[in-house]
Order: C-alpha cells, then structure tokens, then sequence
C-alpha cells in the first residue's frame, strides 16, 4: 500500500482499533512527562543546581512558553501536514533537548533549551490530539486520554520522586529523552492523517470569532492560574518540611483524585449546562488553592491538594467542551 493510500483527509473521520488509539496517547503523555512531574522538577532545579525559586520559575515558563507557542503554530497546519512526519520531528526535539539540559549548567542558557523541550513536546502532544478529534468518536477518545494520562500520573510521581532522590535532575533528564526515545519507536503505528489543502472550507461550520477567542482567553488564564500553583506544590511540601516521600505519594494521589474529578464531569455531562459545574469548579479550585497555602499540617497539604486537582480536571472538560 502505498503512502497516498494510507493518508486519510480529516474532512472524513475514519475510526482507529482501540489498541492503536491507546497506543497514540501513550506517546503524547511519553512527551508530557516533564510537565506531568513539574513540580518535583522544580524542586530538584533549587537543589540540584542551586537555583533560586524565582530563576526556577523563568526556566518552567521558558518551557510552558515554548510549548503555548508551538502548539499555537502547529494548529494553522496540522491539518495540512503528513501528521506522521510532524511527531517523528516533534519527538526528537524532545530527545534531543532533554540530552543537552544534562550538560547545561547555567540557568540562563537552561531556559533556551527547556524552551525548544516543550516546544517538541507541545507538537507532539498537538499531533496526537488532532488524531483523536479525527476519531470516530472523539469524546470517547478524549476521555480515555486524559483517563490514562491521570492513571500514570498516579504512578509518576512517585517514581520520579525516588529517581530525582537517587539520579538528582539529570537522571529525570535521561529518563524524559529514553521516553521520547521509547516513543519515536511507536511512530510508526500513528495514523498518517493529512487534511484539506489551505481555502477549502467544505464541511466546516461557521464560527462566531469573538465567542471562540474569549473561550480560548478564558482557557489560558485557567492554565496560567493552575499553574503557578501546581508548579509550587512540592516547593510548598519542603516549606512544610514534609518529607519528600510523602510529597510524591500527595503528588501521585492528586492525580488519581483528579481522575475521579474528570469521571464525575462525563457522569454529569451537560445536565446543569456549562456555567453551574464551571464555576462551582473554579470556586473549589480557589478555596483548595487558599487552604494549601496556608497550611501548616501534612493533612491540611493532601487535602488541598487532592481537592485542587479534583476542581481543576472536574472543570477542564467544562472548558473544552465550549
């Protein structure tokens, strides 16, 4: 067969087996490693290479700049483009720069390369998603993203809380560029999806502009919000003197406490409408943010935690189903 007869247009969705649409996710949270585990990287920046909180936090955001930016890109062609060759590119970035942060050891040229790592990251992550919105039936696909994506964060944490204790930074370096690497070797099983050439407009339904830029604004000052504090998490377990241990098992339990948050959002659907659940979301996610930054038990720390991620993946689907 050959490769004309293997692409498929996104103007005609064509359903994937389920073993190749698990597959597919797999490589996209292969290359979301890093920001799964964010805050015990930022941990390991301050420990590791002497950095202040303040130089850790411009490294972290040269990193979710870099993906924003390349995500951004991306999406005026990912229609467009061989879907395939987009995330064998994508990914290795992603090698490349999680090889080269191990020999940086200056902040400053450090930001540049977290840059280009959540720049290939972001793509590949971007790639992934437009082959799930060209499912057959996409909802499910997305659901089943963030279900698996939540399931090995719950096991990540942990796991990268023992390697950062043992390996110290470069070590969770290494592991990113052999996940990256991992994930290059299942390239070939993803769909080779290419779209409708530029001006064609066929099958498209009309948009309100406005609508959809507000939606997207409002999107990225959820994101922003969210992480600033999620990037401080383990940073304010330290402040706690909490063990570090203990920190990673609050971190990986976040995540399967936000598994049930996006569980109780496919439950109740669109039954109170958009606006009820979003902004009884938001309100938790203030509260539980006001809660772990005042916190002066380990109890007081699971508990805002855990409710934290349970508000803000309760009301992520809210915000991408507008």
């Amino acid at each position: 067969m050959s490769n004309d007869e293997r692409i498929i247009s996104a103007s005609s969705p064509k359903d994937i087996t389920s073993l190749v649409r698990i597959l597919i996710i797999i490589i996209a949270i292969m290359a979301a490693t890093p920001v799964m585990v964010l805050p015990l990287i930022v941990g390991a920046m301050i420990d590791t290479l002497g950095v202040t909180a303040k130089q850790a936090g411009f490294i972290v955001a040269a990193e979710l700049f870099g993906s924003g930016l390349a995500a951004f890109l991306l999406s005026m062609k990912v229609h467009a483009w061989n879907r395939h060759k987009i995330i064998y590119g994508a990914l290795t970035f992603v090698v490349m720069a999680n090889f080269t942060s191990i020999f940086v050891g200056e902040w400053q040229f450090l930001v540049i390369v977290r840059f280009l790592a959540g720049a290939g990251a972001a793509m590949a992550i971007a790639t992934v998603k437009a082959a799930l919105a060209n499912t057959g039936n996409p909802d499910r696909s997305f659901g089943l993203y963030i279900f698996i994506g939540l399931l090995i964060g719950t096991v990540a944490m942990p796991g990268f809380s023992h390697i950062i204790s043992d390996w110290g930074l470069n070590g969770a370096y290494v592991l990113f560029a052999i996940l990256g690497g991992g994930a290059m070797l299942m390239v070939h099983i993803f769909p080779h999806f290419r779209g409708k050439k530029a001006g064609s407009h066929e099958g498209i339904a009309q948009i309100d502009y406005k609508l959809a830029a507000l939606t997207l604004l409002a999107i990225l000052v959820l994101y922003i919000g969210k992480g600033d504090i999620w990037t401080y998490v383990e940073r304010i377990g330290v402040s706690l003197n909490i063990d570090s241990s203990k920190v990673g098992f609050t971190l990986g339990l976040s995540y399967a406490v936000g598994g049930m948050g996006a569980f109780l959002a496919i439950i109740l659907g669109s039954r109170y409408g958009r606006k009820i659940p979003t902004i009884s979301g938001i309100i938790v996610i203030f509260l539980s943010a006001y809660l772990l930054l005042s916190s002066s038990s380990y109890a007081a720390y699971v508990i805002a935690t855990c409710c934290f991620s349970l508000a803000a993946y309760f009301t992520l689907p809210y915000f991408f189903g507008l």
